[in-house]
């Protein structure tokens, strides 16, 4: 969308509460803002009123009754991409990633992908349940597992050796439940390397901002960025 903003009316889904501050930056344009925060399935008051009363944006509590005033949905995080689909079908512009959050959340699909595009892999292995998992780390040292998705339950975790972490493998038994077996774990051995270097940005048609988020990082530790 080229023209000018100003009467253009957007609509911010943020799933996550996250992105207050891109709905305000937006309005600064002269747009009108309306920014939305999906309700989980308890209805907590404190997440549903994210944004309600703050300057520049109009807090709405779902996307529907706006739909038609809307000039084009925004999408800032992953997640929803079937929706984000359904209002383009519907002949909306819609500003997200869509099925491209695959790349995030689905970790081999995204290494599949580095190997297509010719870009470095690390070295890894694929275990499927926890009882493979205990066998396969029982005389490794320095692994760095991760699981696709469900990072509510389980973020990149650091195996260090048997001796000091095999005490998780009955926590991490007890909160896959009766799915312990069928979750697939990623391990990566450690990469030698003085810094972790990391960014947080985006990309629209191939164009990268002027300014991003960079900083070194100690997973679990600390974060730098500037």
């Amino acid at each position: 969308m080229n023209e000018n903003l100003f009467n253009k009316t957007f609509c911010v889904f943020d799933h996550f509460g996250l992105f207050v501050g891109l709905a305000q930056r937006l309005s600064k344009s002269g747009a009108r803002v309306l920014y939305c925060t999906p309700i989980d399935r308890y209805d907590r008051l404190n997440e549903a009123i994210i944004g309600d009363g703050m300057d520049g944006i109009e807090w709405v509590d779902e996307i529907w009754d706006n739909k038609k005033e809307t000039d084009c949905f925004v999408f800032p995080d992953i997640r929803h991409s079937g929706l984000q689909n359904e209002l383009r079908e519907q002949g909306f512009p819609v500003w997200g990633s869509q099925t491209g959050m695959k790349l995030e959340q689905a970790r081999l699909f995204f290494l599949s992908k580095l190997e297509e595009l010719g870009l470095d892999v690390p070295p890894y292995e694929t275990v499927v349940g926890i009882s493979n998992l205990r066998t396969f780390l029982h005389d490794k040292e320095d692994i760095w597992i991760k699981v696709s998705k469900y990072r509510g339950s389980w973020e990149t975790c650091h195996w260090r050796n048997w001796k000091q972490d095999s005490q998780n493998l009955d926590a991490w038994a007890v909160k896959f439940g009766g799915k312990r077996e069928k979750v697939t774990f990623i391990c990566f051995p450690k990469i030698e390397t003085d810094l972790e270097i990391g960014a947080d940005t985006y990309c629209v048609d191939g164009q990268w901002p002027s300014q991003m988020l960079h900083g070194i990082e100690r997973k679990d530790c600390a974060y730098f960025s500037a």
